[in-house]
């Protein structure tokens, strides 16, 4: 047996060990087969109690407010969320650290502060939190699908990890990515494909974040931290139907965190927070900033405060609206759920207008090659270190990944930054109406993408590169009654043309694929993506 496989061996053998307490029988548990679509399974079957259902579809404000009133200890709280998080990886492969044993501990030591203090250990006191897999924890392996990673615990936490500590907040587990974080489709040699709640058998999960994305939707943590330089948060956010924030840089801490292309800083990786409670999502960004993690947490974050932003009831907002992305145009599923937001803000008042896609295509032609300009150095060498075979998603980037002359570097990051500023005067002046104060644009042009499927991303990319801030909104789901196929006479490109072709081709696949859309707002414009989100949130109710 080759090494590789020997560690590989070894690291499932050691995480399907802690999870064994936690574990329903194997027999209880229905195959892709039995069950496609097990978004709700969690919720309605009997391997969950219904005190556990109850605690965890409760939101973090409730759950504090069940702490404060001895209603709840924050040990059977944990425990609960362990087992919940342990099913949800029955179900779709989705967690690859545990950390069940400590974090049982960290909630006695919660409750016991409790009883002496009569106060919360912090504004997180016993939010159960998942970590996307490259996020350090002192102890834990941040493999990121590399088996060359594999049994490299990591010396030290990441900011983000003592951030949540120092709040109250506990870590539960890891989860899954795509192998070095390069795709955005889960799946990797080591831990396997993780699938979609919403279509285990047809759909993809998305990436990199996909892990984190599947377990919010079955509500296997409070909400879940994952790392997004292209899309990686709101891409599988979006696939799994839950709500997510991508921050402009410095906002949420970074530091000690791992990447399969480190050191490329033309366009920063963010931290973003994924859940499938919007209320949650907003209040653990809020008390993120609070805690000014700029002052000893990390460098790299900015002096910034938090800001509340109200919606004034009397002033419309400038709202425009994007269904392509300079490479392709969106399918139907994608169409209606922007008509049907439409629909609402016009009934309430607000300027809604449509918008052109200038300048995606041109920051698209300087951002991708950035992504690469090493060349992948670095993945290739601990790809060719464990040995384990290298998949055909990946074999085409390697196989062309060239390391960039500093020069033509320093010249795409020249063409960027004048695209940075142009941006700025288009949103400010594009619209008759005035400055812009969103734009609705959906993570992709399917409403989930198919296994093996995934087309480029520039619907996402595009707001990492201005360095904007974007959220995702769940509007509704695929339903191939009414979402017909659209006979196209012109395509914006041969991407464009397989993208739809594929829709109409694999028509029933999509059914209940998730629609959801980006509330994209300026850069550190955070709290207003978040209030307007909400706010569209409302009216779809």
């Amino acid at each position: 047996m080759p090494e590789w496989e020997d560690k590989k061996a070894l690291k499932l053998h050691q995480r399907n060990t802690l999870l064994e307490a936690f574990e329903a029988p194997v027999d209880s548990i229905p195959s892709v087969d039995q069950q496609n679509d097990i978004s709700d399974y969690l919720d309605h079957c009997e391997l969950l109690s219904s005190e556990e259902k109850k605690i965890t579809n409760s939101p973090i404000k409730l759950l504090l407010q069940q702490y404060l009133n001895n209603n709840l200890t924050a040990e059977k709280a944990i425990r609960t969320y362990c087992h919940r998080a342990t099913l949800a990886h029955q179900l779709v492969n989705c967690i690859t650290e545990v950390r069940f044993e400590e974090a049982i501990e960290e909630a006695k030591k919660q409750d016991e502060y409790f009883k002496r203090n009569h106060e919360l250990i912090g504004p997180l006191h016993d939010v159960a939190i998942s970590l996307k897999d490259n996020i350090d924890i002192k102890g834990f392996d941040s493999t990121m699908g590399l088996i060359a990673l594999a049994c490299k615990p990591r010396k030290e936490n990441a900011a983000i990890v003592n951030l949540i500590q120092k709040l109250g907040g506990i870590i539960i587990c890891k989860t899954n990515t795509p192998t070095g974080l390069l795709f955005t489709e889960t799946t990797n040699m080591l831990w396997g494909r993780t699938l979609n709640p919403y279509s285990r058998k047809y759909l993809n999960v998305g990436g990199s974040s996909g892990g984190e994305g599947a377990i919010a939707a079955l509500k296997g943590s409070c909400f879940e931290i994952g790392s997004d330089i292209g899309g990686s948060v709101r891409h599988p956010a979006a696939l799994n139907n839950v709500y997510s924030i991508k921050p402009s840089v410095g906002r949420i801490p970074t530091y000690g965190t791992q990447s399969g292309q480190p050191g490329q800083e033309s366009i920063k990786t963010v931290y973003g927070i994924i859940s499938h409670y919007l209320d949650n999502m907003t209040y653990s960004f809020k008390v993120f900033i609070e805690a000014e993690p700029y002052k000893d947490i990390d460098a790299g974050c900015i002096p910034l405060s938090y800001r509340k932003y109200t919606l004034e009831k009397h002033q419309p907002l400038n709202i425009a609206f994007l269904d392509r992305d300079g490479l392709t145009s969106v399918t139907p599923p994608l169409i209606r759920g922007l008509n049907i937001i439409k629909r609402k803000l016009k009934a309430a008042g607000h300027n809604v207008f449509d918008w052109n896609d200038a300048y995606f295509k041109s920051m698209t032609d300087c951002m991708y090659p950035m992504y690469g300009a090493n060349g992948l150095t670095t993945l290739k060498e601990l790809l060719k270190q464990s040995g384990e075979p290298i998949d055909s998603r990946m074999q085409k980037s390697i196989a062309g990944a060239k390391v960039m002359p500093v020069s033509r570097l320093w010249n795409y990051q020249i063409q960027r930054t004048k695209i940075v500023q142009q941006y700025l005067n288009y949103w400010n002046t594009g619209s008759s109406n005035g400055r812009l104060d969103a734009i609705i644009i959906p993570t992709s042009a399917f409403p989930a993408c198919l296994l093996n499927k995934v087309p480029p991303q520039p619907y996402t990319s595009m707001w990492n590169a201005l360095d904007y801030s974007a959220s995702t909104l769940p509007v509704t789901r695929c339903n191939v009654k009414i979402d017909r196929p659209v006979k196209k006479d012109s395509y914006l490109s041969d991407v464009d043309r397989d993208v739809h072709d594929t829709y109409r081709e694999n028509l029933i696949n999509f059914e209940g694929g998730p629609v959801s859309v980006q509330v994209v707002c300026n850069r550190l414009e955070e709290e207003k993506c978040l209030a307007i989100t909400k706010y569209i949130s409302s009216l779809l109710d």
